[in-house]
């Protein structure tokens, strides 16, 4: 049997050390999507994901590692969880070039989502131009499960 729900992610990423937040661009069509956040190559990151209504998160895959998923609030309404994970060994990406940075979020009853932003890692430090652009608050994701295929689909993704 296949049921279908409704529900909303909002996903946000800080750096780790300092709590400070990252940053975006806007390219346009230029790329396989139309915004850029930039991130730091061997930096610690923290993401936080809420679910609205309240979802239970049991793991999670940043770039295929997997990396732990702390409760941080869970209650009939919502729930949200933290995860972190760093760039240690990814290269700078080239001038011109995007690259793609994949979470894999696994759901109670096995269901996994899927997310991908599109990103430009910059060399440690390089704050100059890692640093400056539209500030990065959160992802908003409305999306549904389809518990018959094991999946949660994401119908709409929202910057802000």
């Amino acid at each position: 049997m296949n049921t279908v729900t409704s529900f909303k992610v909002t996903m946000s990423i800080k750096k780790e050390a300092d709590g400070l937040p990252v940053f975006f661009k806007v390219d346009g069509n230029r790329f396989k999507k139309e915004k850029t956040v930039k991130l730091m190559v061997d930096t610690n990151y923290r993401v936080d994901f809420s679910f609205k209504p309240t979802q239970t998160m049991t793991g999670a895959k940043v770039m295929g590692k997997e990396v732990e998923a702390v409760e941080r609030v869970y209650d009939s309404t919502a729930s949200a969880y933290s995860s972190r994970f760093n760039m240690d060994g990814s290269p700078p990406t080239p001038k011109g070039q995007r690259d793609m940075l994949h979470f894999l979020v696994q759901l109670k009853g096995g269901l996994l989502m899927q997310m991908a932003l599109q990103v430009k890692y910059y060399k440690a430090g390089d704050s100059q131009h890692c640093d400056w652009g539209s500030t990065f608050h959160c992802i908003e994701y409305d999306c549904e499960t389809h518990t018959g295929a094991g999946i949660v689909a994401v119908l709409k993704e929202t910057f802000r």
